[in-house]
């Protein structure tokens, strides 16, 4: 009984600890830019980790495989655990991709409104929000509300996906993702002496440069021999 709740409470504190490290809620203090890049980094180096992880995982079951005294019983495993592989990696994928459907279509909206309204208090609005210091968006923005919520979900249930049997993922796993990015947010200069129009315009510029890239365009390096 002890050992349960040992466990249990184990589990618990550990999904707190890695979900607090998926880099979103360090981002959102910098701003909208960071935030849109966070999730554009991380994302995309989850799938090239995902795609590694899978050949490396394959590569050592088929030498497994080549192994003459291996039983039937162990043929089946290894058989198993590629196919339930697969399946992971599949899911994996169409997380990405819906994710990256739900970001682009908040960055092209979004910056398609502050076009249309030459508003740079619209940014500064989604800006404050994503921060943290506006507990909600104005009349103009709340539409942008459900998508936030969908994308913030998506992206959690992204950067949770592993190939691992554990029932959670390790912090470890998730270091390697941030090595991966980088994470260097990008920054707005606030210092842009132009015009209005061309404010707002290298401000979409900006935000645009966040759109997640096409699931065919990351494919894992091969390693060096």
């Amino acid at each position: 009984m002890k050992k349960s709740i040992y466990l249990f409470i184990t589990i618990v504190f550990m999904s707190f600890i890695t979900k607090a490290q998926n880099g979103l809620d360090e981002s959102k203090p910098l701003g909208l830019v960071a935030y849109l890049n966070t999730i554009k980094e991380i994302s995309e180096n989850k799938i090239l980790w995902s795609e590694s992880k899978f050949i490396e995982r394959n590569s050592k079951r088929l030498e497994l495989l080549k192994n003459a005294s291996i039983t039937d019983a162990e043929k089946s495993k290894i058989k198993s655990e590629q196919s339930s592989d697969i399946q992971i990696r599949e899911e994996i994928q169409n997380k990405y991709a819906t994710l990256r459907w739900r970001t682009n279509l908040l960055i092209n909206q979004f910056s398609a409104d502050i076009v249309e309204k030459n508003s740079m208090s619209l940014y500064r609005n989604m800006d404050k929000f994503i921060k943290g210091d506006k507990s909600e968006l104005c009349s103009k923005l709340k539409k942008f509300n459900p998508l936030i919520l969908e994308i913030e979900n998506n992206y959690n249930q992204l950067f949770d996906s592993k190939y691992q049997t554990e029932a959670i993922q390790s912090l470890a796993e998730a270091q390697e993702l941030f090595t991966l990015a980088g994470i260097n947010p990008y920054t707005i200069y606030k210092d842009i002496k132009a015009s209005k129009e061309k404010k707002i315009l290298a401000l979409t510029g900006y935000i645009k440069e966040m759109k997640l890239k096409a699931l065919s365009e990351l494919k894992a390096k091969p390693k060096e021999e």
